[in-house]
């Protein structure tokens, strides 16, 4: 493996888990707190902007070092045809869902937050911030099984 090629993947992984537990934190550290009244609008807003801009540029990164591991393990011939090309093709899906789960979410809270409102843009964005959570963690396993598919038997 070449020295890129580490780097490629490193990037990939370290990305993916600073992705996944943002979006953790933000779900069950920020919003519970937003949700009692505890958080000012302007700190929410602010954590909001950043978990919107932080998961665009983790999608951007995701989808180049992901698209350039699946070039160089050749998983493009295989993708219907075996286990390690299905769970890419699963990779993709959650990605997508992430994605727009942490935008739609993102989005409620800034929203709301625009007329210095906490509570409500909080509880809007609660469930899809969860989904995101739990798509996010599916995504990691869905890693793990990728690079151990023995273990799914």
């Amino acid at each position: 493996m070449s020295l890129v090629e580490v780097g490629v993947r490193a990037v990939h992984l370290v990305v993916a888990a600073t992705w996944v537990g943002a979006v953790v934190f933000f779900a069950f550290g920020i919003l519970p707190l937003a949700r009692e009244g505890s958080l000012n609008a302007t700190p929410l807003e602010r954590f909001a902007e950043r978990l919107q801009v932080g998961s665009r540029v983790a999608s951007v990164l995701l989808l180049l070092s992901g698209g350039y591991m699946i070039s160089l393990a050749g998983y493009e011939r295989t993708l219907l045809s075996s286990t390690s090309g299905y769970l890419v093709l699963a990779m993709v899906v959650l990605w997508l869902a992430l994605t727009g789960l942490v935008e739609v979410g993102a989005s409620r809270v800034l929203a709301g937050t625009e007329e210095l409102k906490v509570r409500t843009p909080a509880k809007r964005a609660t469930p899809f911030l969860r989904a995101a959570t739990l798509v996010g963690v599916l995504l990691l396993v869905d890693a793990v099984l990728l690079r151990f598919p023995d273990a799914l038997f």
